[in-house]
């Protein structure tokens, strides 16, 4: 194990944990059940279609609970970057294609923005850089 040069945040092991924890149960429930997941998406899901997106979160949230693991912020920072976007393309997905959502789908879309804000959040982790580091890294740059 490399050793840590700078510890991730409260709040970036939070979000961190919250993307893991609601990834890695929706990867869980589409690989495990696909035909019952489709039933509480917003949208008619096949299959195979949810065993690959099962896939794609249970990747993600392996690789959120690595970054806790390794604590180092320097090494997890690309995942964390790529949270964002991420959870704000798959909050757009239902937007861009009105047509295929069920229209009685209110409870099912809330759960999918739930999920989409879990995917999101650790982007909140950008945030928490703590100045004394920044400030050492100034000091330490001149």
């Amino acid at each position: 194990r490399l050793p840590v040069e700078e510890p991730l945040s409260r709040l970036q092991r939070a979000t961190g944990a919250t993307a893991a924890a609601g990834m890695g149960a929706a990867s869980l429930a589409l690989l495990v059940s696909p035909a019952r997941f489709s039933d509480v998406w917003p949208w008619d899901v096949a299959p195979l279609t949810a065993r690959l997106i099962g896939v794609w979160l249970g990747a993600f949230a392996l690789a959120y609970v690595w970054a806790l693991w390794d604590g180092d912020w320097r090494r997890v920072r690309p995942l964390y970057l790529a949270a964002p976007v991420t959870g704000l393309l798959l909050a757009l997905v239902p937007l861009g294609h009105p047509g295929d959502v069920r229209p009685s789908a209110a409870a099912e879309l809330a759960l999918y923005y739930a999920l989409a804000l879990a995917v999101a959040a650790p982007g909140l982790g950008l945030l928490a850089r703590p100045r004394a580091r920044t400030a050492r890294r100034l000091a330490e740059s001149r």
